[in-house]
């Protein structure tokens, strides 16, 4: 397949992805563009009446249009000179207007479609499922809802819209050279074509190097800034600041010259180009000195050319610049394009303006939760999950085994976030649909064992995104979970105070009181707790479950936890094995009937004495 082919098929996807609306704008867009063109034609023309009447005036005397013109407003040479030079202005005023009105509507146009595009991506992404983002690296997705965009709205559409503003203007004033100068006019377009396409033949394979280099600079630049201040507190302990510095400057110096490489290919003809037209008009001074007697029609033809020229040449380096703009972002256009398309097909769906978006499956939870003959299969030929088990709305369930025994999976397939490749999960004896995941999750409160902070204050983590705000009941929830002494004590804006990076200012435990809170303040009616109180003792952790359960009696709660001991409280314990569910009871009929659960127990209390 040809680059025209391969770039035709690019195009017609990314216009496939528009908007009727935007469909429209382009099109508004490419009629203003050559409007701008009509009026850089009528400004070079304006010009060539007035090298006329001050060369030679007869000459402009004999010309038939001129005359017919004239009949009409009857001035002499001195008010026809000032009529011209007024006319001309004008028509260079409107067409600057006309210039910057019709690049900034493009400008806006391509910006306004960036955002589009980038919200459309960032949504679908939120949207996918869970185990999407198992396989998926942060910084490449953070690359594609911003960089990666621009390439393929902004590296597109844009470079296009002025790739044929600048091409009907250059169309319309070549076409008029010809008809006043053509041999001129032949041998300067053979020259500039000629030379342009020799110099985009030599350099296209380093654009096209570039365009696929770049991007992964980027991205490891995004990977070391984030591994580093990740674990800025590690690092700073270690001291390897000039470990992850080097990783950076090595990088961002292949960025740097990859980027100067670019920008002197965009830049380089125009000079160039700029000399051999000098030359040119040196030339054709010298020529029609030696063969032109009369020194006064020298004027209006170099008048024409140059006039021409000044406006040809930019034309044709940003005809030039907007392809090689266009054949850098290729490699990443062809990256996301596929993501693009499914973005927009998804987001036809959702109305961004409006608050009841997506409409939802209304699902109840009354009485139990079922697995029935759940199989779920990490890998082709990896282990599986295994499960049957009913689960008591209101039950107090105690989940544990060793690591990597399938309780995140079992917990993940719950909570909708994973589907079983087998079986069926029944609530209520009705089906957990695709469908019903986002009504589900709406009675489920999830707290890891390692949850994230965001940059904000303590009453925005707490809500999390919820827009209601009933500041007695997080009172009342931060009091249940013993927050209140530290938001008195160590806040000095209470709830209003900021937490830094990922809950860079409070420890291991209050981050989890935070994220338990932020739970409860959904007022779920599923809580989950997946080693959500790893980080405290176990007395405030036996605290804050007691007054949970005594506070919302009907809360069915989910107690992932290594900590054995502190499962003593469950109504019901589920011990996980090779990615099955061997036994469950309670406590004091586990540690007398299952000896690998007592195995476990054992280690546990080894562990604590070491």
């Amino acid at each position: 397949m040809t680059s025209y082919m391969k770039f035709t098929k690019r195009f017609s996807r990314i216009w496939s992805t528009l908007s009727r609306q935007n469909k429209k704008k382009v099109v508004i867009a490419t009629l203003l563009l050559f409007t701008s063109s009509i009026f850089d034609l009528l400004g070079v023309v304006s010009i060539l009446p007035i090298t006329l009447a001050l060369a030679d005036f007869s000459v402009l005397g004999e010309n038939q249009i001129f005359l017919k013109i004239n009949s009409y407003l009857n001035f002499n040479k001195n008010e026809l000179i000032i009529f011209l030079s007024l006319f001309s202005f004008v028509v260079i005023v409107l067409n600057q207007c006309l210039r910057v009105l019709s690049k900034q509507y493009v400008t806006i146009l391509s910006l306004n479609l960036m955002y589009e595009n980038s919200r459309d991506l960032f949504f679908y992404y939120l949207n996918k499922p869970y185990d999407f983002f198992l396989s998926q690296n942060n910084a490449n997705l953070l690359q594609k809802c911003t960089n990666y965009v621009k390439s393929g709205i902004g590296g597109h559409i844009q470079p296009i819209l002025l790739i044929f503003g600048s091409l009907s203007s250059s169309i319309l004033i070549a076409f008029f050279l010809l008809l006043n100068q053509p041999v001129i006019t032949i041998m300067l377009t053979i020259a500039l074509l000629l030379f342009y396409s020799i110099f985009y033949r030599q350099i296209k394979d380093k654009i096209l190097e570039s365009s696929k280099a770049i991007p992964n600079h980027f991205n490891n630049i995004a990977r070391t800034v984030g591994d580093a201040l990740g674990s800025i507190k590690e690092g700073k302990l270690s001291d390897n600041s000039v470990f992850f510095l080097n990783r950076y400057k090595k990088t961002a110096i292949k960025e740097r010259d990859a980027n100067a490489v670019l920008n002197l290919f965009r830049e380089l003809p125009q000079a160039f180009v700029e000399i051999f037209a000098l030359g040119l008009l040196l030339s054709i001074f010298v020529f029609l000195h030696f063969y032109t007697v009369n020194l006064t029609e020298m004027i209006p033809i170099l008048a024409l050319i140059g006039i021409s020229l000044k406006r040809l040449i930019p034309a044709v380096q940003s005809i030039y610049t907007q392809i090689l703009v266009i054949k850098f972002f290729q490699n990443t256009v062809d990256n996301i394009i596929n993501d693009i398309e499914s973005s927009s097909k998804f987001n036809n769906k959702f109305n961004f303006d409006s608050e009841n978006k997506i409409k939802e499956n209304n699902i109840k939870f009354d009485d139990k939760l079922i697995f029935k003959n759940i199989k779920f299969f990490y890998s082709k030929n990896g282990n599986s999950l295994q499960a049957n088990k009913t689960i008591k709305k209101g039950q107090f369930i105690g989940i544990c085994g060793k690591s990597g025994d399938g309780k995140t999976t079992f917990v993940d397939l719950m909570t909708g976030l994973l589907t079983p490749n087998q079986g069926k999960i029944l609530i209520d004896e009705k089906r957990l649909e695709k469908r019903d995941f986002k009504s589900w999750v709406k009675k489920i409160g999830y707290v890891p064992q390692e949850g994230y902070l965001l940059n904000d204050t303590l009453l925005n983590n707490i809500l999390f995104g919820q827009k209601k705000i009933n500041r007695r009941n997080i009172k009342k929830i931060c009091k249940l979970v013993n927050l209140s002494n530290f938001i008195n004590r160590k806040l000095p804006k209470s709830y209003q105070t900021k937490l830094g990076q990922d809950g860079v200012k409070v420890s291991g435990g209050e981050k989890q009181r935070i994220m338990i809170a932020r739970a409860l303040y959904k007022n779920p009616e599923i809580l989950i707790l997946d080693e959500s109180t790893s980080a405290l003792d176990t007395i405030n952790a036996e605290k804050i479950i007691q007054n949970i359960r005594k506070e919302y009696k009907k809360i069915t709660l989910i107690f992932i936890s290594h900590k054995i001991k502190s499962l003593k409280q469950c109504d019901n314990i589920l011990f996980f094995d090779d990615g099955k569910i061997t036994d469950n009871g309670k406590y004091n009929y586990l540690i007398k009937n299952n000896k690998n659960f007592k195995l476990l127990t054992k280690s546990e209390e080894k562990n604590l004495r070491i």
